[in-house]
């Protein structure tokens, strides 16, 4: 559960979206995890207005978010590429993703 969700975890997140807007939740809504990721470099940091304070801070980051635990004092270790996506949804069904096309990230 992230810092910024008052204790609600993604499902109950995208729920309570839909409830709200009448709109069906997308990929997009897991973006909240960059507010979690802002909040923590700027409470965390010696000196919020500085750049480098801030940085530092991230650089130190181990948090629970939306989207499950990230730790950045972790070795970097990314077994997915990257490349477009699309989240067709229609009304009543949940989106889901599906790679359209491996042209931006080649593999081999």
């Amino acid at each position: 559960m992230g810092i910024l969700t008052h204790g609600r975890d993604v499902r109950q997140l995208a729920d309570d979206f839909e409830a709200k807007e009448e709109l069906q939740q997308t990929a997009p809504l897991l973006h909240y995890v960059c507010g979690e990721m802002a909040f923590y470099g700027l409470t965390k940091a010696t000196d919020p207005k500085s750049k480098d304070a801030v940085l530092a801070a991230l650089d130190t980051m181990k948090l629970d978010t939306i989207v499950g635990p990230l730790d950045f004092t972790a070795p970097i270790i990314s077994a997915t590429g990257t490349g477009p996506a699309d989240w067709p949804a229609g009304p009543g069904t949940r989106p889901r993703t599906y790679t359209i096309t491996g042209w931006a990230a080649p593999s081999g």
